[in-house]
């Protein structure tokens, strides 16, 4: 399986990942154990990366039954942190403050190390930025407390649509080690 090291971290990653959003239900029921085999195959074909994140339904807790039941090298997990309540109104900037009030990230961390049942989340992201939340503030504080901590390994934040290029001052200023786009 081809594989890159994953910026600023010492983990190599398939090029090839595994999504944890249909474990949300949006595809219809599924039955827990063939997921839970679904990901033990793709780990032992070497499909190490996995997303998933908080918004997921029970994914985090899927997932962590997995790794429960994996013998081989650990799987890069990454998840997200889920933006309080609905959006306004889709594809227009939020402000930071109502999606990620101070504290927020901190403890959508906890929960997800809890129901993935690791010590530290390889990737964890914002499940949501905007670039009117600028380069610096609490939220990135937080992500930097956590890494800090040894709880996360890299930080992020995911996109809200394809305007990816919307987080390059972001990226710019070194602060971030991933961008996941739409």
């Amino acid at each position: 399986m081809l594989s890159n090291l994953f910026p600023k971290t010492e983990r190599q990653v398939s090029k090839l990942g595994f999504g944890a959003f249909g474990l949300k239900g949006v595809f219809g029921s599924f039955d827990e154990s063939e997921a839970i085999g679904a990901m033990l195959y793709c780990w032992d074909q070497g499909v190490n990366f996995l997303d998933t994140a908080r918004h997921y339904g029970e994914s985090e807790t899927i997932v962590g039954k997995a790794l429960k039941s994996w013998s081989g090298d650990a799987p890069f997990i990454a998840t997200k942190a889920e933006c309080i309540g609905p959006v306004k109104q889709w594809g227009v900037p939020q402000d930071v403050e109502a999606c990620f009030p101070k504290g927020h990230i901190t403890r959508e961390a906890e929960i997800s190390l809890r129901e993935l049942g690791v010590d530290c989340i390889d990737l964890f992201q914002m499940h949501l930025y905007w670039p009117n939340w600028g380069v610096e503030g609490y939220w990135l504080d937080e992500l930097n407390a956590l890494q800090e901590q040894g709880k996360v390994g890299a930080i992020g934040v995911s996109m809200p649509d394809q305007r990816h290029d919307a987080a390059l001052p972001l990226v710019l200023s070194g602060r971030i080690q991933s961008v996941q786009a739409v």
